[in-house]
């Protein structure tokens, strides 16, 4: 099995993600709105080197961003503090196969290169599902944040 990571893929990552969207929809989970999973929405809070995307023997199977500052979600954070991870995403034909852990291992070694000790993340606080993974990962609660005045997120975080 061969492993590879590619940087700035944006319309092959987003599909993965909208795949993944719709997969978490068809069962319940509403991870994220496949509506807003578009080149033009997604370029307004991300630069196309912040797209990554992990092909297994050449064919697409996972995805995310990384960002080094999130104004959103943490603001009371400055640049550079954190790497921020999102929209991670797993193709189902390749669950099981460790490629979270590689999407996180990457985002690891890079905060190493930048001398970051912190990975950050989040999702709503509901989502049992994915904050057992992100757990699972070694990610810790940091807390729970309001955004808007009434959506709750879990936000994560791993030292390394």
């Amino acid at each position: 099995m061969t492993i590879e990571l590619h940087v700035g893929e944006v319309d092959r990552s987003i599909a993965i993600m909208k795949e993944v969207a719709h997969w978490g929809k068809n069962i319940g989970r509403n991870i994220w709105n496949e509506q807003e999973l578009n080149r033009e929405n997604l370029l307004n809070y991300y630069s196309e080197d912040e797209f990554y995307l992990i092909t297994v023997d050449g064919e697409d199977a996972a995805a995310m961003i990384m960002q080094w500052e999130d104004h959103q979600f943490w603001p009371e954070f400055d640049k550079n503090d954190a790497g921020y991870l999102h929209h991670m995403s797993v193709r189902r034909s390749f669950s099981g196969q460790g490629l979270t852990g590689h999407l996180i291992n990457y985002a690891v070694d890079e905060c190493k290169k930048r001398k970051v000790d912190k990975l950050r993340l989040d999702t709503a606080w509901g989502n049992v599902f994915l904050r057992s993974i992100y757990e699972h990962n070694g990610f810790e609660l940091y807390d729970k944040f309001i955004l808007e005045d009434h959506y709750e997120f879990a936000r994560y975080e791993k030292k390394i």
